[in-house]
């Protein structure tokens, strides 16, 4: 019988693990649980900030390990030696337990607070050009002491072999749920209601925005390309899915100002706010072409998986690790650096001129995204099998784990 290692899954400050309140990272954990469910190699004990829905999520083969605030409060972070007072909590209560694997999602300062336990994995989902909390040093010391380090984009990977080229720094790419992001379980009364509510017309042309609403992500610059194209054409919409941040709806200083420039044109631009998850590709299959105008450079594009799942033309910044799932067959690149907002309306303009080719954008995005293994969830669990070698890693250690 095979051998089932052990293994520690931490994760970040912000939010609960399964992904109770929604983030992308926790989601992809939870991939990582219910791979594991399927296709059971590891005992999981999971640490992660606590929250009452926790309390009656079960897995066969995951323990969920809830850190209460009481916990965590009893260790003082550090801001200086990039130690935070969750992964100090988390080291104490793993101080007496013996692991294969240690994999640390997301947070320097929970790695660097993890002390005694060999096999640490780091799971990278964000660029490292924040010296304030992910310095050059610190870098370093994950790939020195790291078991291999995982990174959501070759981008990502990249900023890592500039610090130290090493074997250990490898590409893991993030994936969506073709099930989930799928045309066939489009609810239509869904649509109607929403057409209906938002003054959706059924010749409306819509360009739609998913994703947190906050300046880095270039809403703004967005809404003014869209307020320039509205001048040359009457029947166009924009959709703006999601919310500043995690957590509540709450308005921010960025969000009002951008309903205020909206002005004259608001009724054209729908501000949905927080949409469930399961809601997601509904509304994005309202659009007509999917929109991503980060102005910071993107560690991956998770949203371009999905506009492309959904058979959306993809109109996307030269941004980091954005680019990587997307070829000029189904999107189409502007320059964020020198005048974004007239590069996103000529953009804007080129699709709404051509919907022949916004078709084809479309149909070529869905058939390269369900062509390439990474970006399929299904596969997910076996493909992070493969990245730490799990088989190789059995053989080399035949002593470890449990029949």
């Amino acid at each position: 019988m095979e051998k089932i290692l052990n293994i520690a899954v931490t994760g970040a400050e912000d939010l609960p693990i399964p992904a109770v309140h929604g983030g992308a990272v926790e989601v992809l954990v939870e991939e990582l649980i219910r791979g594991n469910e399927r296709n059971y190699k590891f005992n999981i004990d999971l640490y992660t900030v606590s929250d009452p829905l926790l309390d009656t999520i079960k897995y066969k083969h995951c323990n969920i390990i809830q850190m209460y605030p009481e916990e965590i409060k009893k260790f003082q972070e550090n801001f200086e030696e990039k130690k935070s007072s969750l992964g100090l909590a988390i080291n104490e209560k793993m101080k007496n337990k013996k692991y294969d694997f240690v994999l640390v999602e997301h947070s320097m300062r929970v790695y660097n607070s993890i002390q005694n336990h060999k096999n640490l994995i780091f799971h990278l989902h964000c660029n490292i050009d924040d010296e304030r909390y992910r310095p050059k040093w610190l870098s370093k010391k994950i790939i020195d002491t790291s078991y291999c380090t995982l990174s959501v984009s070759q981008f990502v990977a990249n900023a890592l072999n500039k610090i130290e080229v090493s074997e250990k720094n490898k590409v893991f790419y993030n994936c969506i749920d073709f099930d989930v992001f799928n045309l066939d379980n489009i609810d239509d009364d869904f649509i109607k209601n929403f057409k209906r509510n938002n003054n959706i017309k059924e010749n409306d042309f819509c360009f739609v925005y998913s994703g947190r609403v906050r300046p880095e992500k270039g809403v703004l610059q967005l809404i003014k390309a869209f307020k320039m194209l509205r001048k040359k054409y009457d029947n166009i919409k924009l959709l703006i899915i999601g919310k500043p941040d995690f957590g509540n709806d709450d308005e921010t200083e960025y969000t009002r100002k951008l309903k205020e420039i909206s002005g004259e044109i608001k009724d054209d631009i729908v501000f949905t706010g927080f949409v469930n998850h399961d809601d997601i590709p509904t509304v994005l299959s309202i659009g007509d072409c999917a929109v991503i105008p980060s102005m910071y450079e993107e560690a991956f594009g998770v949203v371009a998986l999905e506009a492309m799942a959904m058979k959306k033309a993809v109109i996307s910044t030269i941004s980091g690790g954005l680019t990587e799932p997307l070829n000029d067959e189904c999107a189409i690149f502007v320059d964020k650096r020198n005048d974004a907002t007239e590069n996103i309306y000529k953009a804007m303009e080129q699709i709404v001129e051509n919907k022949d080719f916004t078709k084809k954008m479309g149909e070529a995005g869905y058939k390269r995204v369900h062509s390439i293994y990474d970006f399929d969830s299904k596969n997910y669990f076996d493909n992070f099998c493969k990245k730490i070698q799990i088989e190789d890693f059995i053989k080399k250690n035949n002593n470890t784990g449990k029949k």
